[in-house]
């Protein structure tokens, strides 16, 4: 916030004691400088000059280096012999008679202060405003990151366990695997012992029926031994043509 120098404040002090001492030399009310607003009178900005009319013509008073002591004529001597940078003086004509130069102290400051309240104020509401803006955008962020965590922790068990199911169902489909081949495994050593008892009981049975041929023929010739011992008035020739591969059909020895 810029503020009045203690230089030029008095500066604007001496200006209008000096005023004060000529109040017949007035100066026009449009080149007047408004520090502080009095009761009836307008408020003008800094810096700005108001156009001076025809019918007052003023002068204006160098307010830097004015030396009180000599009047000429019920005026103050003025010193211009380096020319200060230009003051619009203020006249009594604004201000009034009642006018106190103290009073300004306080009413420029405060309007200072008021303006940079104001703007402090402002700065304060925008900074509030973008807070509260940010807070709200923050939290619609955090809901909506909330959300896709939860959705994401929720696919994530899902998926889990799903894998844990699949994973199950993979190992009882190995386990099964492996007994299927045992059982298979154990199914062709049953059948290669199958064959093997087969082809013992082939072997077992041909030479069964070998015994029992040669237990026939041998029962065969000891029957035909015995006949001709019992009945030795056979005749050899007869007995001859009996044999083991014959047999008796329709009466007949064939």
């Amino acid at each position: 916030m810029k503020t009045v120098s203690d230089e030029e404040w008095m500066s604007y002090l001496a200006k209008s004691k000096a005023k004060k001492l000529q109040p017949d030399n007035p100066t026009h009310p449009d080149d007047l400088l408004i520090l502080g607003g009095t009761e009836g009178s307008k408020r003008k900005r800094r810096g700005d000059r108001a156009r001076p009319s025809q019918s007052h013509s003023t002068s204006v008073i160098q307010t830097e280096d004015v030396q009180m002591g000599e009047f000429v004529d019920g005026g103050v001597t003025v010193q211009t012999a380096v020319p200060p940078p230009a003051v619009v003086g203020v006249g009594s004509s604004v201000w009034g008679s009642s006018f106190d130069p103290a009073a300004s102290s306080v009413v420029c400051p405060s309007g200072q202060r008021n303006s940079g309240s104001e703007f402090e104020d402002e700065v304060d509401h925008l900074k509030k405003a973008h807070q509260e803006e940010l807070a709200e955008v923050r939290g619609a962020h955090a809901c909506e990151i909330a959300g896709l965590r939860k959705k994401h922790a929720a696919e994530k068990t899902s998926l889990r366990t799903k894998a844990a199911i699949r994973e199950t169902e993979v190992t009882n489909l190995d386990v099964l695997h492996n007994n299927l081949i045992v059982s298979l495994t154990q199914a062709g050593k049953d059948v290669w012992e199958l064959v093997e008892d087969v082809d013992e009981l082939e072997e077992t049975n041909v030479a069964f029926k070998q015994s029992m041929a040669d237990k026939y023929v041998d029962g065969f010739w000891s029957s035909i031994e015995q006949v001709k011992v019992l009945f030795p008035e056979l005749d050899p020739d007869m007995l001859a043509q009996v044999d083991v591969m014959k047999r008796i059909k329709d009466g007949k020895h064939i």
